[in-house]
């Protein structure tokens, strides 16, 4: 009798540990590259060697019906965090002709999907090139002391892209180029 109420209880534990145990939801890593076409990625059959991606791609979730939204970057990229039409969430392909959205970003009001996943429990990361709104006030991602590193990285190398540059926010350039 000791045995069995020993095992049931036993049991009984496993069983609650294992229901108050939520499982863990899977990592999410998104890349979303500029000017990359779909045969540019040994993954995708194209002869040029990215290892790193491939395997990505081998141990990972790939989208092969996705086309983007835009032909230019940040369109594509607020589309992607908005799941809507550039145009429609603020970041239009033309934004200095249109009057509604003369501010650089994507409006205030919209829902990202950096938002959703942080309400799922996720914690999110951006690294790399952003361009949806460091030019709206009180929205810039990046401390006074960041910023100044990066403009003293830039005066010394010349005119690169570096993130958050107020001067050419939009050219990506060897610094030889000044255009």
């Amino acid at each position: 009798m000791v045995f069995s109420v020993s095992l049931l209880l036993l049991l009984a534990s496993t069983r609650t540990a294992a229901a108050e145990s939520p499982a863990r939801p899977p990592n999410i890593i998104l890349i979303f590259a500029d000017d990359v076409g779909y045969g540019d990625l040994g993954c995708y059959g194209s002869t040029l060697n990215t290892p790193q991606i491939d395997r990505l791609a081998r141990e990972g979730f790939r989208w092969t019906d996705c086309l983007v939204a835009a032909n230019v970057c940040g369109p594509s990229r607020a589309a992607l965090m908005t799941g809507r039409y550039p145009m429609r969430c603020g970041h239009p392909i033309s934004r200095h002709n249109t009057p509604k959205y003369a501010e650089y970003g994507i409006a205030a009001e919209e829902l990202t999907l950096a938002e959703l996943l942080k309400s799922a429990g996720y914690y999110n990361k951006m690294v790399g090139k952003w361009h949806l709104g460091f030019h709206v006030n009180g929205s810039h991602p990046l401390d006074a002391e960041l910023m100044q590193e990066a403009e003293r990285i830039r005066a010394q190398i010349g005119d690169v892209h570096v993130i958050g540059s107020d001067q050419r926010p939009h050219h990506l350039a060897n610094p030889q180029d000044k255009t």
